[in-house]
């Protein structure tokens, strides 16, 4: 279900935020607000994007990738934070996780996360069009829950969000709990 992990006011202090795939100012200006408070209060701002665009925010880093390597730059952040932390990955993951060759970004990405105790990492708009959109949640899902950092899925625009939540899609409910699942 696309929603924020925290109320926006918390984004003003955490320690570090990861965003993807995303332009806060154009797709929720109220987050893009806080993170600009957040980043002059000296929260480590980092991003890995397929656009260059004009935030008015300060990244520490803006990672700017070609949209088909958003998958080989995420595994590497995840090899790399995996390097400090020995998570148990999936073993389909591992696998591609093993294969990843870190860059310096990369490098400079991880080392952030695992420097913070308080982190956040945002899924934008640009994943929910990009053709291989569900892998690059999951991955991020997965740098989520190694970091236990908080998991926030941004939708395009607040009636998406507001369809999610009343249950106006087929066989879900409110707040998006499936009803009835289809037959595939």
């Amino acid at each position: 279900i696309p929603k924020l992990a925290i109320e926006l006011p918390a984004f003003e202090i955490q320690d570090v935020v990861l965003l993807i795939g995303s332009q806060p100012r154009y797709e929720q200006p109220m987050l893009a607000h806080r993170l600009r408070r957040a980043a002059n209060r000296g929260t480590r701002l980092l991003r890995i994007n397929a656009r260059q665009t004009d935030e008015r925010i300060t990244f520490e880093m803006d990672e700017l990738v070609h949209p088909e390597k958003i998958i080989p730059t995420l595994l590497a952040v995840i090899h790399q934070v995996n390097h400090g932390l020995d998570f148990d990955l999936p073993a389909e993951v591992a696998a591609l996780v093993k294969k990843a060759k870190p860059g310096n970004a990369e490098k400079a990405i991880a080392a952030a996360l695992l420097e913070g105790n308080k982190r956040q990492i945002i899924i934008g708009n640009q994943i929910e069009y990009h053709p291989q959109g569900g892998v690059i949640r999951s991955l991020a899902r997965l740098l989520s829950d190694m970091l236990q950092a908080g998991y926030s899925y941004l939708t395009d625009g607040p009636n998406a969000l507001g369809g999610w939540q009343a249950g106006a899609l087929p066989h879900r409910t409110h707040e998006g709990a499936v009803e009835m699942p289809g037959l595939n």
